[in-house]
């Protein structure tokens, strides 16, 4: 059996949707704007299963205003970061960095980086919460993190599609 929340009232948008998922690994709605993108969301996802990511079934995943998805192990690993480092770092917040390479000799790879920050440098808009660590992201960072899931697995940070 499969639960949503359907459209409000008050034009047809979806207010508040969760990543849902049946059974067997299809996504069914994340959040959206109107009801043409819910029905091609839900087209490309539930025509091709979660399972090619090659991540567990039923993995808690979440995602930001930017557009960046996380899985709570990751939300879990930012967390612990905070807690035995944060002693030393009064006044600074985590900050997330990300550089992925288009054309050249190193098309296709990736590099991401956590450190610390003052708080008082960072844009408002540009922090957000991950789990309840806050935490700043660059919007460059932003843009190559967009629709791409950030998940600790195996004691490193994995960049996935």
């Amino acid at each position: 059996m499969v639960e949503c929340r359907e459209l409000d009232s008050s034009g047809g948008k979806l207010r508040q949707s969760n990543c849902l998922t049946d059974g067997s690994g299809h996504r069914l709605i994340w959040k959206a704007q109107g009801w043409f993108a819910t029905l091609r969301f839900l087209f490309l996802h539930w025509t091709r299963p979660q399972r090619t990511l090659g991540l567990p079934a039923g993995m808690e995943m979440h995602r930001l205003r930017c557009g960046v998805i996380y899985s709570g192990d990751f939300a879990r690993y930012l967390s612990s970061k905070t807690e035995e480092e944060g002693g030393n770092h009064d006044g600074e917040m985590l900050s997330l960095d990300y550089v992925r390479c288009r054309s050249g000799p190193k098309a296709g790879q990736a590099w991401w980086q956590v450190s610390w920050i003052l708080a008082m440098k960072a844009s408002s808009t540009d922090c957000f919460r991950i789990g309840n660590t806050d935490v700043f992201i660059h919007r460059q960072s932003q843009r190559g993190l967009r629709h791409r899931l950030l998940h600790w697995a195996g004691g490193d940070v994995v960049v996935r599609r």
